[in-house]
């Protein structure tokens, strides 16, 4: 059986560069996996929410192409 793949490293909070948290918030959840930004100076302190951890991670992951 082969060994799953790790988990990406989440990047910094597009709004204020901050390192993002992630969180599993139990099965009464539809997403109960999140990443999210709750720095002091972050403007936005945006969430992300997914059915997995790595799903989650893939969204908050994507920037829009400048």
């Amino acid at each position: 059986m082969s060994k799953p793949k790790p988990l990406p490293a989440p990047l910094p909070c597009p709004f204020c560069g901050g390192k993002p948290a992630t969180d599993n918030r139990g099965p009464d959840w539809t997403d109960p996996y999140a990443v999210y930004c709750y720095a002091r100076r972050c403007p936005a302190t945006p969430m992300i929410y997914g059915s997995t951890m790595r799903i989650a991670i893939q969204h908050w992951n994507k920037r829009a192409k400048i």
